[in-house]
């Protein structure tokens, strides 16, 4: 069968296929990869130098940030678990009317909680996860401390650092 053929710039034979894809993926001879100056070695990468291409102090700063947030997300986690347990203590004790046990995990829980606003506030994607979930275990455990002792439901103003979610879960779980 014959194939209809077609020539490059530099001379080089190519099949009617080739021609199609070089349309469509921009794939160029390689007489034009040469005029080009790219050759095997600079395919492969060796030659080039970064100075043109990257601003490695820029990456470096990037790298910096992102390793900063991470302290930041790991210290969120890992703190915010305490405050988790704390809260479903409470419940626990509340369930066992150990009233002032269950005050005083409250009361902890409430430190460290308020311990990790600031990083909170200052990055509010750090929010959403574990931080949450913890105040809204600490937000159960209050109302549920407050209808124990009130007979209703704790306003969701007497717990100032649980946005309405967090709120609102804790009345869900109560």
């Amino acid at each position: 069968p014959s194939q209809k053929s077609a020539s490059c710039s530099g001379g080089t034979r190519l099949s009617e296929s080739s021609v199609k894809r070089s349309r469509s993926r921009s794939i160029t001879c390689r007489c034009a990869r040469e005029k080009m100056g790219v050759g095997e070695k600079r395919a492969r990468g060796e030659g080039q130098s970064s100075s043109g291409l990257l601003d490695e102090a820029d990456f470096e700063r990037i790298r910096g940030d992102l390793q900063k947030y991470d302290l930041q997300r790991e210290k969120i986690i890992k703190t915010s678990r305490d405050v988790q347990k704390l809260g479903k203590q409470a419940i626990f004790s509340l369930h066992r009317k150990d009233f002032k046990r269950a005050e005083e995990q409250l009361d902890k829980a409430a430190g460290t909680a308020t311990s990790l606003l600031p990083l909170v506030e200052a990055q509010p994607t750090l929010r959403q996860g574990s931080y949450s979930n913890a105040l809204e275990e600490w937000a159960e455990a209050k109302i549920f401390q407050h209808y124990l002792s009130e007979g209703t439901l704790m306003p969701s103003s007497k717990l100032p650092f649980c946005n309405n979610e967090e709120y609102l879960g804790g009345v869900r779980d109560a």
